[in-house]
């Protein structure tokens, strides 16, 4: 029903003006689809721009219909606009369509039936919790369905469930935010004291690379955790099960320490690459992790493509310094 979206107007419509179509996402207030998405996702509002941005572009892109059904059921309960509940029913229809049973979908119709105050939730929710024992949004409608049911005694059950289930999303954003930011901060140094254009170039690429990821992941966990706050660099928490050289599972650790020493280091192109290859190695490390643990798929991806990135900067790296040094 919704393939191929266009927009006009300020709303998402088929390019041939089919009515049934243009009242999936009509009506809909403080959505401004003309304008460029907003860098910052973490409001609501800016999520909904950048989704149906996407679906212009891939009229067939599934996770967009679905994410889209979910963030409408999240304007909802700020704004408590009943509309936004119906666009976000056919948005996630045409997920279904698309997606199956893809259990953020199901969860996402279990939301929709809590919003409605519907008792169907509670055996939605854990539908999907069988597709998917770790996903947050289906142990989160299971919770609400409890205590809007008065089955307080299993709501906290539920809850304490729910928190296991999401802890090591949250701790993985908690160490890689931080970890970046001082990738971030090292590179920016290297494009100031390099002497060679190579290593230029590759701060260049990981500066615009990892600030955009922490923006992501900070979006990420104040839409899932409910703040973007992450730690600082000087007191990054290590993942649970993670066995660097001198750390430990709990360590906090000092990125700030690195940063300082290029400051004034020499020769310093062979102190930064040998400086990032070892913070590379602990992101690599810490990636894997994640790429085995991660509930959300979104940051399973994410870590997957921080791996892959790092591995190969890293060949990159120690090849300069055989042919520099």
């Amino acid at each position: 029903m919704l393939a191929g979206l266009a927009v006009a107007n300020g709303f998402v419509k088929l390019p041939n003006s089919n009515p049934a179509v243009e009242a999936v996402v009509k009506d809909v207030p403080g959505i401004d689809v003309d304008r460029v998405p907003a860098a910052d996702t973490s409001s609501t509002a800016s999520q909904i721009d950048v989704l149906i941005a996407r679906i212009r572009s891939s009229p067939e892109d599934g996770p967009a219909y679905r994410d889209l059904g979910l963030a409408f059921i999240q304007w909802y309960r700020e704004t408590a606009d009943p509309i936004l509940l119906d666009r976000a029913g056919r948005a996630l229809e045409e997920a279904r369509r698309r997606l199956g049973d893809d259990p953020l979908v199901v969860a996402g119709e279990g939301g929709l039936l809590l919003s409605r105050h519907d008792a169907k939730a509670l055996e939605v929710g854990r539908k999907a919790l069988t597709s998917n024992g770790r996903l947050v949004a289906a142990h989160g409608v299971v919770v609400d369905a409890l205590v809007e049911l008065g089955r307080y005694d299993e709501a906290i059950e539920a809850a304490e469930r729910m928190t296991q289930a999401s802890r090591g999303d949250l701790q993985f954003i908690d160490m890689m935010v931080p970890h970046h930011q001082s990738a971030v901060e090292m590179a920016k140094i290297a494009q100031q004291r390099a002497d060679h254009p190579e290593l230029r170039g590759l701060a260049d690429e990981i500066i615009a690379a990892q600030e955009d990821e922490i923006g992501q992941m900070r979006a990420w966990r104040k839409s899932w955790f409910g703040s973007d706050d992450t730690p600082s660099m000087d007191a990054m928490p290590m993942l649970p099960g993670m066995a660097m050289e001198g750390h430990t599972m709990g360590d906090m650790v000092d990125m700030t320490v690195e940063i300082e020493k290029l400051k004034t280091a020499e020769p310093f192109d062979r102190a930064f690459i040998e400086a990032m290859i070892a913070h590379h190695t602990m992101a690599i490390a810490a990636g894997q992790l994640a790429q085995e643990r991660a509930e959300n798929a979104d940051l399973k991806q994410l870590a997957g493509g921080i791996v892959t990135a790092q591995e190969g900067e890293i060949t990159r790296m120690k090849a300069w310094l055989e042919d520099w040094y």
